[in-house]
């Protein structure tokens, strides 16, 4: 897990931490998304990469037995990542049309504008995977920049919990993972003053429902 996400994004590229998320689990320089998926598939292990509003990394639920496979996942895609144009343009073009369907949702489309009344300027106020004008600006090398920013060993947290032996455990972390290189990693803070004064706003969407949205800063 690494400190990152939403929280981190550069400005006017929203969605890139989604997309960089989504692309780190999948690929890597010694194994393909076909190669991946069957090995997964073969041993019965589910999870994979996922970015959040603060986080982004990767999760996977194993036997214990196959506790070293799930290391060395995890190894391989800090150590040997592969960031495809195939891959992103798959991901990037599947971006827009969930955007578009969020925006015509009424639960989302309140949830959202009161997110944006509350937080001017904080990472709070987006969404994960932007809008279709940041989403379309995305490239290839935004991704990649952005990935080496976040990843550094100082900024990242591992973590394991279920049938192992504690000390076998930390040794093979410690092989797997005392070699990682990168530059350090500095968070970059967002902080919005809470509103002086009451804020409303009606919006309007072609539906039968009615939202009705109250929130503060807590």
């Amino acid at each position: 897990m690494l400190k990152g996400g939403v929280w981190q994004e550069p400005p006017g590229l929203g969605g890139v931490a989604e997309l960089t998320g989504n692309m780190i689990g999948r690929e890597t320089k010694s194994r393909s998304v076909h190669e991946l998926e069957e090995l997964l598939d073969s041993r019965g292990i589910s999870g994979g990469s996922s970015s959040s509003q603060y986080t982004f990394g990767q999760a996977y639920q194993i036997l214990a037995e196959d506790l070293e496979l799930g290391l060395s996942l995890i190894e391989d895609a800090l150590k040997t990542v592969k960031f495809s144009e195939k891959e992103f343009k798959q991901f990037k073009d599947n971006t827009k049309p969930a955007i578009i369907s969020q925006q015509e949702d009424i639960s989302f489309k309140a949830l959202q504008t009161l997110k944006e009344l509350l937080f001017p300027t904080n990472s709070l106020r987006k969404d994960a995977f932007g809008t279709v004008e940041t989403a379309e600006k995305i490239q290839l090398k935004d991704v990649i920049e952005y990935y080496r920013k976040v990843h550094a060993p100082s900024n990242m947290v591992l973590f394991v919990f279920g049938d192992f032996e504690t000390e076998s455990t930390l040794a093979m972390i410690k092989k797997k993972f005392s070699s990682l290189a990168g530059e350090g990693f500095t968070a970059e803070k967002h902080v919005d003053e809470a509103p002086k004064e009451r804020i409303e706003q009606t919006i309007f969407l072609p539906k039968e429902q009615a939202i009705v949205a109250v929130g503060f800063q807590a």
